[in-house]
């Protein structure tokens, strides 16, 4: 353990699995569920991703996470100052046309083991935003469409993640933890 635990760089790496919206216009349902590990280093540049193995549907970790919400089409800034949801949706875009805002604070969240007592415990992330330029992983080769990155808060405070989507809708994100 780090002598500073926001020195941890937190990875999750797991499948997004996205609903059709009940209506044109609604979020789209949507979960994020796989394993994420901890690596120590205050540089987040040097720390390798972690690996799966050829036949592994996920890096090998206890940790768990599962994750869901909605995500809706960012709308422009114009639209979200009249109209625009709470989610920055504008009901007049398609589901199809991104980018997207993925609200995921809901699920049952994800296992943290407390090193003291060696204990997993369950957490929740009071906000958890998403923003990513796809829902569904198309192959493209701009580099910039499987660009991701999030926002959010729980009981230990602000954080920031980046990452990226891959085959198969794998979304592997480095989450970091802020100063108050």
């Amino acid at each position: 353990m780090p002598e500073n635990w926001r020195d941890t760089l937190f990875v999750w790496d797991g499948i997004l699995t996205v609903d059709k919206a009940s209506a044109e216009g609604d979020p789209s349902p949507l979960s994020w569920s796989g394993t994420w590990v901890g690596v120590d280093n205050p540089d987040a540049i040097k720390i390798d991703a972690p690996k799966r193995g050829a036949f592994d549907a996920e890096v090998k970790s206890d940790m768990n996470f599962e994750v869901s919400g909605t995500a809706g089409p960012i709308a422009a800034a114009s639209e979200s100052s009249s109209g625009g949801d709470e989610n920055g949706a504008s009901s007049g875009n398609k589901t199809t046309d991104g980018p997207f805002k993925a609200t995921l604070a809901k699920g049952s969240g994800w296992d943290l083991k407390d090193e003291a007592s060696g204990e997993v415990a369950r957490h929740t992330d009071t906000v958890h935003d998403l923003y990513l330029k796809q829902l569904r992983w198309l192959g493209s080769p701009d580099k910039t469409t499987n660009l991701v990155y999030a926002v959010g808060q729980n009981e230990f405070g602000p954080f920031i993640s980046a990452g990226w989507m891959r085959p198969g809708n794998r979304i592997t994100l480095g989450r970091r933890y802020l100063d108050g």
